[in-house]
């Protein structure tokens, strides 16, 4: 990958006390060594908080890079199975990329630095490649959580991972996963559920990581399943007041805050009109807010302040004229950057200052 510019130039006026720096032109490439570059598929930055990040291509072309100064880590890899979803953790120290490869879905481990594969892989029996994020524990451990083609949503602590990881729901492969930190340390999951096996779309659900491993206790689901009928496609989480919000985006258009207490929506849709087909949540000056992006609007991105629910302008236009294909933000307990996946790039939109 090539080193972003070394001068961000500042858009005044984004929003009254959320300053954001932009970051003009490409700045983190996947560099494959034959043919013409492919697509960024999948991106993820560290569960830790760690200014990391971690992409990788249709082609499976994986690499890593540091989210401050845009500069490569390691050696690139490649998974052969093809890569569909990464997610970026710390074990015993050393940065670790999880990826889900291929048809059948193999969630294999990688040291970050060298490409090594570690240890067999945590399972061969999952889905495509759609759902799969890492999360930090509230005791430090690293904890991954995947979906697989048995209809189970597995959770696994890298430290010391079981065959087969802990299973949270059985209800079908979710389409997608976020975690996130509570302002207490907890961290969470959600996961999308679709509601019909030929569906895209479909049912989330909530759960509480924290159960600390030696307890023998398994991951609880937080109150009832919400998002039926609104089409839901991604999920992720804020906390607004130190309570637990999913944020949601769906094919009807929409961007909705609900109440996992009660399953109902809070307040009126944030209506995206061409649509959410990316979803993040993190923090922009110290307040919580949503990043959404569309496939039908190359190099479009929306930023709502989620306390207020209203959108913020002028929003970030990425200078190529490539699809978004996914977002990624640092924790949302941390300040920090956001990312765009476009076309052949991994591109910083912005960094709190």
């Amino acid at each position: 990958m090539t080193p972003p510019p070394q001068q961000p130039y500042r858009t005044p006026g984004l929003a009254p006390g959320l300053p954001v720096d932009h970051w003009p032109a490409a700045s983190a490439r996947t560099g494959e060594e034959l043919g013409a570059p492919t697509p960024v598929r999948a991106l993820a930055v560290a569960a830790d908080g760690a200014p990391l990040a971690v992409a990788a291509t249709e082609r499976g072309a994986v690499r890593v890079w540091h989210t401050g100064t845009g500069e490569p880590l390691g050696l690139p890899f490649a998974d052969d199975g093809g890569t569909g979803s990464v997610a970026l953790a710390r074990v015993a120290g050393r940065p670790v990329v999880a990826t889900a490869s291929g048809d059948e879905g193999t969630v294999r481990l990688w040291d970050a630095l060298d490409g090594r594969p570690l240890g067999d892989p945590l399972t061969d029996t999952g889905p495509s490649a759609g759902a799969l994020a890492a999360a930090q524990g509230a005791d430090g451990r690293p904890l991954l959580v995947a979906g697989c083609l048995d209809g189970t949503t597995r959770l696994w602590d890298l430290a010391a991972p079981d065959p087969g990881g802990a299973v949270l729901g059985d209800g079908g492969p979710p389409i997608a996963v976020a975690t996130a930190l509570a302002p207490d340390g907890r961290p969470f999951a959600v996961t999308t559920t679709p509601d019909d096996p030929a569906d895209d779309c479909g049912t989330v659900e909530l759960w509480d990581l924290s159960a600390p491993r030696r307890t023998g206790e398994s991951p609880r689901r937080m109150g009832e399943p919400l998002g039926r009928g609104a089409e839901v496609h991604t999920a992720a989480l804020a906390f607004l007041d130190g309570d637990p919000v999913v944020v949601t985006a769906g094919w009807d258009k929409a961007v909705r805050l609900w109440d996992p207490a009660t399953a109902r929506p809070l307040g009126a849709p944030l209506t995206a009109t061409d649509g959410a087909r990316a979803l993040a949540v993190t923090h922009l000056g110290g307040r919580p807010v949503a990043v959404t992006a569309s496939t039908a609007a190359p190099g479009a991105v929306r930023l709502y302040d989620l306390p207020t629910r209203r959108p913020l302008t002028p929003a970030p236009v990425l200078p190529h004229p490539h699809p978004i294909r996914a977002l990624a933000a640092a924790p949302s307990s941390l300040s920090g950057a956001v990312l765009a996946a476009a076309g052949p790039y991994a591109i910083p939109l912005s960094a709190t200052v």
